[in-house]
């Protein structure tokens, strides 16, 4: 487990402590109990795999760090509640396309969010903020978010998210009652997945991207790839450009995830450009 450093209006308190303003996502799995009961635990540890992989990719997109993963749970921290909430909406949006693509595994989350001053120490973090969210998560339903009203107070207008008060909320083991705030995408139809969210079957790869040559050190770039990728797969696809000097392995780390997608049935298109100095583009679509 890695330590977030402090960022600038941090506090030491009087005991030394160096404390900081940070905003606290815990998400797991609905149902993981029972769903490991009856199916056994390689059909568990699929599913465990699958949630801590695509939760990973949301909060690194966003510029969080995930903390800790505990079986079904996944904790991460972000200097920015905007990002938070943000990496919030879109895991959530992910994990409901991967239900629909492959049923077998009940991606179903709650996530809970807090923000406040903590305490960095050995692991981790210490702070009421890190108790709040993990109530939030508890409480929150399949496919819901809830956050604390300090989270959306940090967070200002955040666009294309809907959040609706639930008011003054009592929560297990808290004191005083808590206001709370569901957080939701805005409903977009030009940004709904179609009809057949993964195609099945294997495409066809370029043979300028088939390559044999394992990819090594590159895990943090081809994690971000996958995520772009996925919101893809709900129709918010965009640009991403792979730049860098001659022989770093651009191409390689491209055809990494080509190949992924591939294997899915996406296809693969690849074009070189004009000048040979010029770098070749390729494209993923759906």
């Amino acid at each position: 487990m890695s330590h977030v450093a402090p960022e600038r209006g941090s506090e030491r308190s009087r005991s030394g402590e160096q404390s900081e303003i940070r905003t606290f996502l815990i998400s797991d799995i609905r149902g993981y109990t029972r769903f490991s009961q009856e199916h056994g635990d390689a059909a568990a540890a699929r599913l465990t795999g699958q949630f801590a992989e695509i939760a990973g990719e949301a909060v690194e997109a966003h510029a969080g760090e995930v903390v800790e993963l505990r079986g079904d749970e996944v904790l991460a921290v972000f200097a920015s509640a905007r990002s938070a909430l943000r990496a919030a909406v879109e895991l959530q949006e992910v994990l409901a396309g991967e239900v629909e693509a492959d049923p077998t595994l009940p991606l179903f989350a709650g996530v809970g969010l807090d923000a406040g001053e903590v305490v960095s120490v050995a692991g981790g973090y210490r702070g009421r903020a890190l108790n709040l969210a993990a109530r939030l998560c508890a409480r929150a339903s399949a496919g819901q978010i809830l956050a604390t009203s300090q989270v959306v107070h940090l967070a200002g207008q955040v666009d294309r998210v809907s959040l609706t008060s639930l008011g003054a909320v009592e929560l297990k083991g808290v004191d005083a009652p808590v206001e709370v705030v569901v957080v939701a995408p805005l409903i977009d139809q030009a940004l709904q997945p179609r009809e057949q969210s993964r195609p099945r079957g294997r495409a066809e790869l370029p043979i300028e991207l088939d390559s044999t040559v394992p990819l090594v050190r590159r895990e943090p770039e081809l994690r971000r790839l996958r995520w772009l990728h996925r919101r893809a797969g709900l129709g918010q696809g965009q640009a991403c450009l792979v730049a860098g000097p001659t022989g770093i392995g651009k191409t390689r780390l491209v055809s990494e995830i080509a190949e992924e997608a591939a294997e899915n049935g996406t296809t693969i298109t690849y074009v070189r450009g004009a000048n040979p100095a010029e770098p070749s583009l390729g494209q993923l679509s759906r």
